[in-house]
């Protein structure tokens, strides 16, 4: 065994013990069921094969920081380690649609609305990227300032940059709000739930 390769095994080693800790933590936080994370996952279950991908690629993250750390650096580690997600991945990802160029409705699903890339925005597939990722340690934490502090929350600049008073306004109705929640939802929130939502009957009384 060369250097490289103790390296990436004792990265490994250390990073199974970081992802167990955190792994440790996370169930005791989703049992609890007074907590935050319980009520989220009780109604936000991952999407079977979501959850394996999701640690997978956090332990392997681990795994980069402490080969970060070594001499050789984590840029070569991803290449060969990701090939350990592709099982998973190929049972969980949704395989190449079948389009109908001639078909006269959009599919429910947002397959096929590309016929170039007919995965582009479908259901159970990755948001896309704008920019970048920009980590502060270049894997996993969250990103800073500029001067390197951390940066405020989302919730304090929404605080601080809007007019939280009540103004009535009578050219809309509440439905404006229920639209809009849909519709913001449908574009950027993506929980898949364990139960499948069932399917409406056609009612032919």
């Amino acid at each position: 065994m060369d250097s490289r390769e103790e390296e990436i095994t004792e990265a490994m080693k250390e990073g199974k013990k970081s992802y167990n800790l955190v792994k440790t933590l996370s169930i005791a936080k989703v049992e609890s069921k007074t907590s935050a994370e319980y009520l989220h996952f009780r109604n936000q279950k991952p999407y079977p094969g979501a959850d394996v991908i999701g640690e997978q690629s956090l332990y392997l993250a681990y795994v980069a920081k402490n080969l970060a750390k070594t001499k050789s650096g984590a840029k070569d580690f991803y290449y060969p380690m990701t090939k350990e997600l592709n099982n998973t991945q190929e049972n969980v990802c949704p395989a190449n649609p079948d389009c109908d160029p001639k078909a006269k409705f959009r599919t429910l699903d947002g397959s096929c609305n590309n016929l170039e890339r007919p995965k582009l925005g479908m259901s159970f597939t990755p948001l896309r990227r704008i920019l970048p990722n920009d980590y502060s340690d270049g894997i996993m934490l969250p990103r800073v300032s500029s001067t390197g502090d951390p940066l405020p929350s989302a919730r304090l600049v929404s605080t601080i940059t809007t007019n939280n008073a009540t103004i009535l306004d009578t050219s809309v109705t509440a439905l404006f709000v229920a639209f809009g929640q849909f519709l913001d939802h449908d574009l950027d929130q993506v929980p898949f739930n364990s139960n499948p939502v069932p399917r409406i009957k056609k009612n032919h009384n």
